[in-house]
């Protein structure tokens, strides 16, 4: 609140603006994240911690048109630039073309993420999960997650992608391994949906059922969801 009316007050101040947008950010405040950088934006058009935090803002509220908009123009801008930091931009850049569904830009964008900074395992794991998703070149999938799993071996998203592979590999029994390790360390709704889908293909429907329906009450709403847990089936 105090910061926001500082840079009201004195919206030249560009530390200012930078402490309103890490707080913005730090509380998970994705719509006052928006308004805030596109603001200091207006005062400082080409400053490149503010495009990036506009397109992070951005992206969290699913504009993803903007946030490709911005995060290019970042990588444009910033001067200097690191290549852990550059490989991040680079992969929020796959997210974003993944869910415009232009899946060559995010690919393209992935490969680079991975070729500046191959120990990001978040680059690693998104493009393998998405690969997962299009049910695409499912061997290399497995590689890229392999990869980032022995850079964090108990993360729960990185172990759910791994299951998922194998499971659109129909995998079940191996798969259902994996991912009932990933519910141990995160019990997300995702996660939940996916054990859930596992127990179907494995002929438990009724164990099916109830994990789509604690998917639902741990905040899991998509229309898929909804349509197995109405039906009992995938």
């Amino acid at each position: 609140f105090f910061y926001k009316r500082a840079t009201i007050l004195e919206p030249s101040n560009q530390y200012l603006w930078e402490q309103l947008l890490n707080k913005d950010y730090e509380l998970g405040k994705s719509n006052e994240l928006v308004e805030d950088a596109e603001a200091a934006l207006e005062v400082f058009p080409d400053h490149p911690s503010f495009i990036y935090f506009s397109g992070l803002g951005h992206y969290q509220t699913k504009n993803y048109k903007m946030a490709v908009q911005r995060f290019e123009k970042y990588l444009k801008h910033a001067s200097g630039l690191d290549v852990r930091n550059e490989s991040l931009v680079l992969s929020h850049l796959g997210d974003c073309y993944h869910y415009l569904t232009l899946y060559e830009k995010s690919d393209a964008n992935f490969k680079k993420a991975i070729e500046r900074d191959p120990n990001n395992a978040l680059a690693l794991n998104n493009y393998a999960y998405f690969l997962a998703l299009r049910k695409e070149r499912l061997e290399e999938a497995m590689l890229l997650v392999n990869r980032a799993l022995a850079l964090s071996p108990n993360n729960p998203s990185y172990l759910d992608t791994k299951g998922w592979i194998l499971y659109q590999q129909q995998k079940y029994a191996e798969a259902k391994e994996i991912i009932e390790q990933a519910y141990q360390y995160s019990p997300s709704p995702d996660i939940a949906e996916h054990l859930g889908d596992i127990y179907f293909q494995l002929g438990d429907a009724a164990k099916a059922l109830s994990f789509w329906k604690i998917a639902k009450e741990r905040g899991g709403n998509s229309e898929s969801l909804n349509r197995k847990i109405s039906t009992g089936k995938l």
